[in-house]
């Protein structure tokens, strides 16, 4: 009777959702593909060689190149396995590609057919001591990948599986960077050293990491997936000339080029949702995309509330109510569908370039990697540009505040009321009426409301108090210029000696708080 045994990994495959398998088998691919084109395309030289006086260098000259002896014998050089640090996913102190790319361009297994087992040929004064040199690595790289790769493989091997087992998200696709670095490396060796069986044995135990290295990360990472363009593009900031939809995205409208006429809206695409990423977000946290051009940083000129010279936005509850794992924006938008006053601040920032094509990266620190663009500004009027952009997120503004509500929360606080008289209701909204010069105040609700609601004294070093604040309050009152507004505030009393505190005054940043504006109908809704 046969015993059907699986291993780990297969269990793990025939668990994972359809998207995460159909990704994973995508990634298993890639690195095999890269080398398999990389080799079709490394040229070959067939041109016949030129006439010297030793006549046996013209054997086979259609096949025959002596000089490539000497260009292809100088990568030797790179392909050794001395690690200069314990950290580094190469050999050398060479990148895993570089290290594969210098393997391509040797191209020893041919370099053996056409010259090096050809006895006669290549074998003069300029070039003999190249073909003795070319010939005798063979058996030295052999000596050093043993000696000394096998135990970089199985350190870089390791390391992978360290950051793949990571408790925090972030650190999962370092596990996939080093583990590509491991299978690079060991397809370079294959290059070279095609048969041995030590080299088959590594290569086995690198391809076997990495079909569980990236099963288990593209199975966390599926978890928090959009759709397959999220999957695909994991940790990346994409860019469109159209609106994209989370979980609708058409791969096909992604761009990498754009002229200054055209929309340009992005997405950033994290590994994990923003509670788990950068050891956890808070309300009211910034994530944002620093923007530098041709390698310097490029600001807009400060002069909104909220962002200023940043393209980004503020945690809400919501989002982390939610847990997002991805986030939508826009550099230059449609006027009719404009959600912020990005192209304002990107205009601006545009407005320091000259007149032609600039390379854009937005890095995003510790939530994704990032992503670039190129942008045509030749021919443009930069200072209608701006105009243009200022335009399109002042009407971003109406946009968005007849689509904005209160915050949710604040419906669970509405029985919440001060004991102390001087905050009642009535009290409250005529102190915050002249200290927001406001037309009127349409609601006032008691966020925190604790089991002593109403003042909370603070003390300096020796005990004597500075004064006494109240919980945090929201406020949703109509200005001066007739739109409504919401923010959040709380009220003080300073201290005044003998007991007795001064008039109530209210202080309007707490918790970081800013105004935001909404439609006055959507006040009570």
């Amino acid at each position: 009777m046969k015993v059907l045994r699986l291993s780990l990994v297969t269990l793990t495959l025939l668990t994972m959702p359809i998207l995460a398998f159909a990704q994973l088998d995508g990634l298993f691919k890639k690195a095999k593909e890269k080398v398999t084109e990389a080799v079709k395309k490394s040229p070959t030289k067939t041109t016949t060689q030129s006439q010297t006086p030793n006549t046996t260098q013209q054997t086979n000259s259609s096949e025959v190149n002596c000089e490539d002896l000497d260009s292809k014998g100088s990568f030797t050089i790179e392909l050794n396995f001395t690690r200069r640090s314990g950290n580094e996913k190469s050999f050398a102190g060479y990148g895993a590609d570089r290290f594969l790319k210098s393997a391509q361009t040797l191209d020893y297994t041919n370099l053996k057919k056409t010259i090096l087992n050809k006895s006669g040929v290549c074998e003069d004064e300029v070039y003999g001591w190249r073909k003795k040199e070319l010939i005798e690595f063979e058996s030295k790289f052999l000596k050093d990948f043993n000696d000394r790769g096998i135990p970089g493989f199985n350190q870089i091997i390791d390391e992978a599986y360290k950051y793949s087992k990571s408790k925090f998200p972030t650190d999962k696709p370092k596990g996939i960077e080093w583990i590509d670095s491991a299978v690079m490396l060991i397809q370079a060796v294959k290059l070279i050293l095609p048969n041995e069986e030590s080299v088959n044995s590594m290569e086995k135990e690198v391809l076997d990491a990495e079909k569980g290295i990236k099963g288990d990360v593209v199975k966390s990472q599926s978890k928090v997936a959009t759709g397959p363009m999220h999957l695909k593009y994991i940790d990346q900031i994409k860019f469109s000339n159209k609106p994209i939809i989370l979980g609708k995205e058409n791969e096909a409208d992604f761009k990498t080029s754009f002229s200054a006429s055209e929309k340009i809206y992005g997405v950033a695409y994290f590994s994990a949702g923003i509670k788990d990423l950068s050891g956890g977000a808070r309300e009211n946290q910034e994530i944002f995309a620093a923007v530098s051009a041709d390698g310097t940083f490029v600001f807009g000129k400060a002069n909104r509330d909220q962002y200023d010279m940043k393209i980004g936005r503020r945690i809400t509850k919501t989002d982390l109510e939610k847990n997002i794992s991805a986030w939508t924006f826009e550099l230059i938008a449609d006027e009719f569908t404009a959600t912020s006053d990005y192209s304002w601040i990107f205009a601006e920032m545009m407005q320091s370039l000259s007149p032609r094509k600039h390379k854009i990266v937005l890095q995003m620190g510790d939530w994704n990697k990032g992503g670039s663009f190129t942008i045509d500004l030749s021919g443009v009027d930069l200072d209608k540009f701006v105009e243009d952009a200022k335009a399109t997120s002042l009407k971003a503004e109406e946009n968005i505040a007849k689509n904005r509500t209160l915050p949710t929360d604040w419906n669970n606080y509405d029985k919440n009321a001060f004991a102390d008289r001087a905050l009642s209701l009535p009290n409250m909204k005529a102190i915050l009426k002249k200290d927001l010069q406001a037309l009127d105040i349409l609601k006032v609700v008691v966020l925190d409301y604790a089991s002593n609601p109403d003042w909370t004294i603070v003390k300096n070093e020796i005990n004597i108090p500075k004064f006494k604040g109240s919980s945090t309050v929201g406020v949703a009152y109509k200005a001066k210029d007739n739109k409504c507004y919401f923010i959040t505030a709380n009220f003080f009393r300073t201290y005044e000696g003998g007991g007795s505190y001064g008039e109530i005054q209210v202080n309007r940043s707490v918790s970081n708080n800013y105004i935001f504006r909404l439609d006055c109908s959507n006040v009570n809704k």
